[in-house]
């Protein structure tokens, strides 16, 4: 085995594990959490769940569309990386999910930047969906949101004037006597350069639309969440969605959220261990 296949698979290996534990903690007594709800619920939680999780999938791989990846490698990396995702604490999953995908892109920075993205357009859909439900329903927002609001807001208006600054600080730095300073400035403009057009090239024509998937997700994972508590013998109110958009902004706890999570880990291995299983039985070999 090549070191650099080993580094990964050790990697993997560490990670897995500490989701894998932590996953175990976390759920310790998670049957408590489906307690007195019926086999329909469960079905129908679940078609929610790979819904949800299959328009995210989508989503990505729009992002990725023109990369030569085979669909069976996407879906085994998203199955695999995704659980681990919803389960580190403080989206430090994430890291994981860069690292992975860069490793089957065969481009690092692709890997990074195709992550930030990803996170970028579902925080904003999370964002609009919380403004748009405190709007109707009525309530303050969290300074959290607001947080987010101005983020959000910062990360569009850099990259609206990028270029410009790229162009002027490029010319500004070449036409300057040259300095052990003003050459690493400039590496460090050519390297932010890479970064926008990696985005660039991910946007242009797919943005509007990866956004829209995105509110998508969303309307159906927070529809489906608030029409099931009602079918489980809940109410159908604003103070369940409420509860799960914080629980979602990591400012509250609900057990609605902690089904969805725990229902999303069991599928997704399932679908990886079946990908897996299907290779295994065609003699495909994986990349991934």
């Amino acid at each position: 085995m090549k070191p650099a296949k080993l580094i990964y698979n050790l990697i993997n290996l560490v990670v897995l594990l500490i989701a894998a534990a932590l996953f175990l903690e976390s759920y310790r007594d998670g049957a408590a959490l489906f307690s007195g709800l019926g086999l329909s619920y469960l079905l129908l939680f679940a078609g929610a769940v790979l819904l949800v999780h299959g328009i995210k999938a989508f989503r990505l791989y729009l992002a990725l569309y023109g990369s030569e990846i085979r669909i069976s490698d996407y879906l085994k990396c998203w199955c695999k990386v995704t659980p681990v995702s919803l389960i580190l604490p403080m989206k430090s999953g994430e890291f994981f999910r860069m690292y992975c995908f860069g490793i089957l892109l065969k481009d690092k920075l692709k890997g990074v930047v195709l992550i930030l993205l990803d996170r970028f357009m579902d925080t904003l859909a999370l964002v609009t969906v919380v403004i748009a439900v405190k709007l109707v329903a009525g309530g303050s927002l969290s300074a959290l949101v607001y947080f987010l609001l101005l983020f959000l807001a910062l990360s569009l208006g850099l990259y609206c004037v990028f270029p410009g600054l790229y162009r002027f600080w490029k010319s500004f730095l070449l036409s300057a006597r040259a300095t052990e300073r003003k050459l690493s400035m400039l590496r460090f403009m050519e390297a932010l350069h890479s970064i926008y057009k990696e985005i660039a090239a991910v946007t242009k024509g797919r943005g509007l639309l990866l956004y829209l998937l995105s509110l998508l997700a969303w309307g159906v994972e927070i529809g489906s969440v608030t029409l099931l508590s009602g079918f489980a013998g809940g109410t159908l109110s604003s103070g369940v969605l409420g509860t799960y958009l914080s629980a979602a902004l990591g400012t509250g706890d609900s057990a609605d959220l902690k089904r969805f999570v725990f229902i999303s880990i069991i599928l997704l291995i399932a679908a990886y261990l079946l990908i897996k299983a299907a290779e295994l039985m065609t003699g495909k070999r994986s990349k991934e």
